[in-house]
């Protein structure tokens, strides 16, 4: 099973979080939020960077709306070729 190590916000309380348990990240100024499976929630200080590096080590990539008609793009243009 694969995790993130994350600190909570507020009490600096260490926290091993699963990657197959996460369902939605939600980026503030001052920190984030982790929605859990199980309906739970945890804020953390660690911010979008730093989330996306994690992510990366584990080959996860948080894609946005432009990275995605990039991508479309870039594959069409190839299927064309």
């Amino acid at each position: 099973m694969r995790y993130i190590e994350v600190t909570a916000w507020g009490n600096n309380r260490k926290h091993l979080i699963p990657l197959n348990k996460i369902v939605d990240f939600e980026f503030d100024e001052d920190f984030t939020t982790i929605a859990l499976t199980s309906g739970k929630t945890i804020n953390i200080i660690e911010n979008k960077k730093i989330i996306e590096d994690m992510l990366t080590v584990h080959n996860v990539n948080l894609v946005t709306e432009g990275d995605l008609v990039i991508l479309l793009q870039q594959k069409a243009y190839k299927d064309s070729l």
